[in-house]
């Protein structure tokens, strides 16, 4: 058996291909059900793994094995730090995913199959023709392959893990690490989108369209500092005199720069003054040299 798992952008997808040398006898793929907060490459190797020890073991109870697979199954993944970890079962040092592994790992061992798990180098095929492979790096190509088609075709799906008496699910995807942080950003995530479609005036729709997990990213780029003051700016909470004018009458609706009225945020990106006029160019420059490293 191969297995692979790959990941793009947020979303992850995993395959299993058990084989004999000569034909494949049953593919499972599918995308990871995980939350994008916490998706990776080697989330999605361990849950094509899961799925490949899952579907030996439904194949041996329902007795779908071919006669000519033996009740030693070799194993092969891609993933060399996945595979150590399985191998040497460090259960002080895994992640709830890798417990879920060893669990299954547990429960094809009582129904009589032995499992070796090999690392194998991944896509061969890149430097040598596939014919010319051995057969478990063919099959790790295959693998590849009905992982690809499962970015394609497969929704999203979730799955009750094996080894849970419980699982956490918010919006249909699986919660397996950051418990905590990922629970405080759901209950807290529908209020301010609310307060946000409320003050921009954006239509119901538009915050499904804003990519929010960069955010979090790109503001820890800052000192602490500079990512307050670029929180209260996008929440329009920042303490301009306008501001401070509704929660005490006593200070002056005037900006400090110009003597102009009116000192909201509005008047902060335009205000005239030769000071705030430089911090605007000098925001820009920084903004494009920002903008060119990226694409490079």
């Amino acid at each position: 058996m191969a297995t692979d798992g790959g990941q793009k952008e947020d979303s992850g997808t995993y395959a299993a291909v058990v084989a004999t040398e000569t034909s494949i006898i049953a593919v499972a793929n599918g995308k990871t059900p995980d939350a994008p907060e916490i998706h990776s490459s080697y989330q999605s190797e361990a849950y094509g793994l899961l799925a490949g020890l899952m579907l030996l073991t439904g194949l041996k109870a329902s007795n779908h094995l071919l006669a000519e697979v033996a009740n030693t199954i070799e194993v092969y993944c891609d993933n060399k730090t996945l595979v150590n970890k399985m191998n040497h079962h460090q259960i002080h040092k895994m992640t709830l995913k890798e417990l879920q592994l060893v669990h299954q790992f547990r429960q094809i061992q009582l129904s009589n199959i032995h499992v070796i798990l090999h690392h194998i180098k991944g896509h061969q095929d890149r430097h040598q023709r596939i014919e010319l492979l051995s057969r478990p790096a063919q099959m790790n190509v295959e693998a590849d392959a009905w992982a690809n088609k499962a970015e394609i075709f497969r929704p999203p799906e979730y799955y009750k893990f094996p080894a849970n008496s419980i699982d956490l699910i918010i919006n249909n995807q699986a919660i397996t690490s950051d418990h905590g942080d990922i629970w405080r950003k759901a209950t807290l995530s529908q209020d301010l989108w609310e307060y946000m479609t409320k003050s921009f005036k954006w239509r119901s729709t538009t915050p499904d369209t804003v990519w929010w997990k960069i955010i979090g990213p790109a503001l820890d780029k800052f000192r602490e500092s500079d990512r307050t003051r670029i929180q209260k700016l996008i929440f329009k909470r920042l303490p301009t005199n306008h501001m401070m004018n509704m929660i005490d009458e006593d200070i002056e609706d005037v900006c400090p720069e110009c003597g102009n009225d009116g000192e909201d945020i509005n008047h902060l990106l335009r205000c005239k003054s030769p000071r705030r006029q430089i911090i605007r160019e000098q925001l820009v420059d920084k903004f494009k040299e920002y903008m060119n490293n990226v694409n490079h």
